[in-house]
């Protein structure tokens, strides 16, 4: 079982040579030249030349990965990966580390913890080198001050990284690495996503970006008893406040079963007082904009108007036939 076919076992230690002696029984010369240099497997006790190397300055190793030894990992939707690992990592860990690294995702998700490596000193209580995992108490909490031990990890666990799965209570998690004075390891490296924990409490609502949304086809009615009617499911009616929001409600109303192009479906946006602008029904203002073209005229200052969403053929050249936002009365 060696790594090149030279005939010799038993041998512990790594070469590189071009010239390669042939075993007693071999027949032809007694030297073969390869073009390159290759590794070779050789007695340890070998008298060869030998490289050495060490690291461009002559700091030591530790002061090499300080300044990522403390972080913070944010998971978002554009985001929702990133991977973790020991100080130094893949070299071993050195001495004296004490490291946080605080992970927070997004409200409404829980953190994962896939490990794919963690050999760390074994000792049965985990005091010398280990890898403590802390939940935060409450996800109202923006500080890690109360969070508290769910694990404490250290020997090595190679031939059962599955067991070490973590998922998380809330939003929040911070791993925290310490070394002692002596013996350093591999360490650990972790793959973190997030997952989507929160549900709806009514079926016939669909989850978007920690809101649920309710697609009301029946009865037609006024923007303001549509307003009524979502008040007394606790409910708003919707805001808009980007491209991939938008995207996702045209999306869920063209996907309901009582879809009609002719139908205006109303959106939370209302004009002021003083008919110059658009805002939601929180008051604030209409900041991201869906209008197609020409569809607003200034000159609409006679009474108050309403945000709607309907079917429209290409209001231009360049955009196709769909649902466009459109204001009404």
């Amino acid at each position: 079982r060696q790594p090149n076919d030279d005939g010799l076992s038993e041998q512990d230690c790594v070469e590189v040579r071009r010239a390669y002696g042939l075993p007693a029984a071999a027949v032809g010369p007694a030297r073969l030249a390869s073009a390159t240099f290759a590794w070779n497997d050789r007695d340890c006790s070998t008298a060869n030349y030998f490289v050495c190397e060490r690291l461009q300055t002559d700091e030591p190793l530790e002061d090499s990965w300080l300044p990522e030894c403390n972080r913070t990992v944010i998971l978002s939707r554009n985001q929702p990966k990133a991977s973790v690992s020991s100080p130094g990592f893949p070299r071993q860990y050195p001495d004296n580390a004490n490291c946080d690294i605080d992970i927070i995702a997004s409200s409404g998700y829980k953190i994962i913890l896939d490990f794919e490596e963690l050999v760390l000193e074994d000792e049965p209580s985990c005091s010398y080198d280990y890898l403590m995992i802390l939940e935060v108490r409450s996800n109202d909490s923006s500080s890690f001050n109360e969070s508290v031990a769910s694990k404490r990890l250290c020997g090595d666990w190679s031939s059962k990284l599955k067991l070490l799965r973590h998922v998380s209570s809330g939003s929040r998690l911070r791993l925290r690495f310490s070394s002692d004075y002596s013996h350093h390891y591999g360490g650990f490296k972790a793959r973190v996503s997030m997952e989507n924990v929160m549900q709806c409490s009514d079926d016939q609502f669909f989850l978007y970006n920690n809101s649920c949304y309710l697609i009301v086809s029946y009865p037609e009615v006024g923007w303001n008893t549509s307003q009524q009617i979502c008040e007394s499911t606790k409910a708003n009616l919707a805001s808009v406040l980007s491209a991939e929001e938008e995207t996702f409600i045209i999306t869920t109303i063209r996907r309901t079963s009582d879809y009609r192009t002719s139908a205006l479906y109303w959106l939370g946006g209302h004009s002021t007082s003083d008919r110059r602008e658009f805002v939601w029904t929180d008051s604030s203002p209409v900041t991201y904009l869906g209008w197609p073209p020409g569809s607003v005229s200034k000159s609409r200052k006679e009474e108050d108007w309403c945000l709607g969403v309907r079917w429209a053929a290409s209001p231009a050249s360049h955009l196709p036939s769909g649902l466009y936002w459109t204001p009404r009365p």
